[in-house]
């Protein structure tokens, strides 16, 4: 199965395993939202007036941009995005910023309910055409940056 509960009961608890507490979550927030604001521009085609009450929403290019400086290349930074928007809508919400950070972050344990999300989002990761399966050329891909890693 390739999906989770992504309530937000289910997130803060699994947040909360991993000593991810509300001050760390309100300052990944203020980062989040603060690199949002350059989406604006991006949406004022869509009628979206920047100065309602609307969910910021990361767009891809911004990801990647923040990703780059964080020294991870601009492919992985890709493909990072790419498992990260679960809803398929290609910008992200906090919340799948927030998660998609927590469970491909080395640090996150690799067994129990964290595994098999770590799992999910590194299948994501190589799963390029989104059939569900890893062809020939997305598992060497995958082989590839183990060995290196």
């Amino acid at each position: 199965d390739l999906s989770y509960d992504m309530s937000s009961d289910y997130i803060l608890t699994l947040l909360n395993s991993i000593n991810i507490f509300g001050e760390d979550i309100e300052h990944i927030y203020s980062l989040y939202s603060g690199l949002c604001q350059l989406n604006f521009a991006h949406f004022d085609n869509n009628n979206v007036d920047p100065d309602e009450d609307v969910e910021p929403l990361m767009i891809k290019e911004t990801f990647v941009s923040f990703m780059t400086q964080l020294n991870i290349r601009e492919s992985s930074s890709k493909r990072y995005f790419h498992a990260f928007d679960r809803r398929d809508k290609n910008v992200l919400n906090f919340g799948e910023f927030l998660f998609g950070l927590a469970a491909m972050d080395p640090n996150t344990p690799h067994g129990d309910e964290w595994g098999r999300i770590r799992s999910l989002y590194i299948f994501t990761c190589y799963d390029i055409d989104n059939d569900g399966y890893l062809s020939p050329v997305e598992f060497k891909k995958l082989i590839e940056h183990i060995l290196i890693a």
